[in-house]
């Protein structure tokens, strides 16, 4: 049986290979949201519609 070692440097560019935290769906989409600044103004639009109507 082979026995293998893991120096600091291996160790460090394994974590450095290893794949980013993903986002999840609803993070993307609101990063998405957020920067299409049509649906922003419309959304803040649409809340004082609402908070009016209250």
């Amino acid at each position: 049986m082979a026995v293998t070692s893991m120096t600091p440097q291996s160790q460090k560019l394994a974590l450095a290979t290893s794949e980013p935290k993903r986002r999840s769906e609803f993070v993307q989409a609101w990063r998405r949201f957020r920067n299409n600044q049509l649906a922003v103004a419309g959304l803040i639009f649409l809340l004082l519609i609402c908070a009016m109507a209250i």
